[in-house]
């Protein structure tokens, strides 16, 4: 499985590209998962219902399922889960499209989605492990590493492929 790790500032961006990535890969044929690290509290069950009830009681882990699908829920609340850790609980898949771990550099490939107006200095002027700017802007003065055009996913999904090496598929 081939981590890519999408990081920026919160409206930069990102969740668009990597739907539109999914979306791309899958079309061509790529099996694909997805990871989001939220930085507010999530709740996948409403209350009142059994999961949520058994959670409430203290169940550390608890999966609802029925006939299209599961979902597990997992408390981690004295250290939470790595990037890492997250991606060994997946099923095996060709990519793993992972946004929002800026602290963390698991990722087969890091790329930064930057738009000046959300925040004017660039993650990777302080990340080396940054691999590429996805970005809208006319240019960016200095860079060293890749810069490519946010609005066209299609060439960054090229980029992906060809930086990771994978059998090209569109």
């Amino acid at each position: 499985m081939k981590v890519i790790d999408f990081v920026g500032f919160s409206g930069s961006g990102k969740t668009t590209l990597v739907e539109q990535l999914v979306t791309i890969f899958c079309n061509a044929g790529f099996d694909v998962a997805a990871i989001k690290s939220a930085h507010h509290d999530i709740q996948v069950d409403k209350p009142g219902k059994d999961s949520y009830r058994f959670q409430a009681a203290g169940a550390q882990q608890v999966i609802v399922k029925n006939d299209s699908g599961w979902a597990m829920m997992k408390r981690t609340p004295l250290k939470p889960a790595t990037l890492k850790e997250l991606v060994s609980k997946l099923d095996p898949c060709d990519l793993v499209l992972v946004e929002g771990f800026k602290k963390e550099d698991d990722a087969d490939l890091r790329l930064e989605v930057w738009r000046p107006g959300v925040k004017e200095e660039a993650i990777y002027t302080q990340d080396k492990g940054i691999q590429a700017v996805l970005t809208d802007a006319d240019s960016i003065a200095g860079c060293e590493i890749p810069v490519i055009n946010l609005n066209n996913p299609r060439l960054i999904a090229r980029f992906i492929a060809d930086k990771l090496n994978l059998k090209s598929r569109f």
